[in-house]
Order: C-alpha cells, then structure tokens, then sequence
C-alpha cells in the first residue's frame, strides 16, 4: 500500500450474533504480506506516542471502544475515527506519522501489519512533536 486508505467492513447479524469482516485480500495490494497481528488496549485520554514505520504497512481496526487516529499525510494532519459500533480498517502506508486516543473508557486498537515489528526500522516521539490539539 502506498497511500492512506479507509476500508469499510462487513457486517453480518445473525441471530446468533454478528460477524466482521475486517479484511480480505482484494481489498489489499496484491504484493501485501502478512507480518504480525497486535492489539493495544488503553484508557480514555490516553495518547499513544507518534509512530513512523520505515518499511511497515499498518492496518488499524477498532476492537473496542471510541479511537481517534491522526496521520500526518502530505504535512497535513489528517483525522480518523475508528470505532467498534461502525467497524472500519484504517491502512497507514509506510513513512506516514500516526498517533492515536482513546476516547472511550475502554479502548482496543487492533494493527495487521505487512511486516514484523523491528524497533530499528521504526520512529517514536513524544506526544509534542508535532502540534496537534487533541482536545478538539
């Protein structure tokens, strides 16, 4: 993948229950690999760190709770909301900066990478590295 994407989820109730479709592989990029499959959990208001992934494609799905993800794309901030009511994967190509909030009480963010994690092919920062406001 090599542009920010949104891809609506499939949902299908049954009497039983209900089953999400989080992906499939015609919605990905034929050269798409699996990596590793991780989930966070955190609590309302907490903002997880900036992230930027030299090689690694991020897809992000909201398991639980309400969560607000911001990309830096094209120097612009862009504004995600991921939530488990209106089920919705968020792909990050690679060299894109993200952070993310939750903004229920309880909230789990669920990533299907194309690459395992090595932390030398990956950026943190702080929260204030880039100046967003995340109380708006």
């Amino acid at each position: 993948m090599k542009k920010l994407n949104i891809i609506k989820s499939k949902l299908v109730n049954s009497k039983d229950g209900k089953i999400i479709k989080i992906l499939s592989k015609e919605k990905l990029n034929k050269t798409w690999k699996f990596g590793e499959i991780y989930i966070s959990t955190f609590k309302k208001n907490v903002v997880k760190n900036w992230n930027f992934h030299k090689f690694q494609t991020s897809s992000l799905f909201a398991l639980e709770g309400k969560i607000k993800i911001v990309v830096v794309y094209k120097k612009n901030f862009k504004v995600f909301d991921l939530n488990e009511k209106i089920p919705k994967t968020l792909i990050i190509p690679p060299k894109t900066w993200y952070a993310f909030k939750g903004l229920d009480k309880k909230n789990s963010l669920m990533n299907l990478s194309n690459k395992i994690h090595h932390p030398k092919n990956s950026i943190k920062k702080e929260i204030g590295f880039f100046k967003f406001n995340w109380n708006k």
